[in-house]
């Protein structure tokens, strides 16, 4: 007689949970990137290897910054839907406050995409009389 382990069957569940989740999320991963700032402006340097211009897409309001990118190159249609390396990068940057974002400017050159988001001017010269 063989025996009986409850766990077994439950772990097979997970493991099935667990490849659904990961085929849906893996395809992107989060790529590395640097944020500096200055009195006059933040720069975020974001890595994107494998990545094309016009695979880039960014989206950006006062509070967040969206950096989405997909290596097309790799897409193969009818592949199994079990992804083993990604095909792309989603990275959500929270800003400051304080930034002119309407003046935001974004260079992509040898796989690093440069945003530059100057600082506004919140002070004001008030003379005393």
């Amino acid at each position: 007689m063989a025996d009986w382990d409850p766990f077994k069957g439950m772990k097979r569940v997970q493991d099935r949970i667990n490849k659904g989740v990961n085929s849906l999320m893996g395809a992107y991963k989060k790529p590395y990137s640097n944020i500096t700032q200055n009195p006059k402006n933040v720069t975020i340097n974001v890595e994107l290897p494998r990545i094309k211009r016009r695979d880039i897409f960014l989206e950006l309001n006062d509070e967040k910054l969206s950096v989405k990118a997909e290596d097309t190159s790799r897409r193969v249609k009818g592949s199994d839907p079990e992804i083993e390396a990604a095909l792309g990068f989603y990275r959500a940057i929270v800003l400051p406050k304080g930034l002119a974002v309407d003046k935001t400017e974004a260079k992509f050159s040898g796989n690093v995409l440069k945003i530059k988001i100057p600082k506004r001017k919140t002070y004001k010269k008030v003379s005393i009389r």
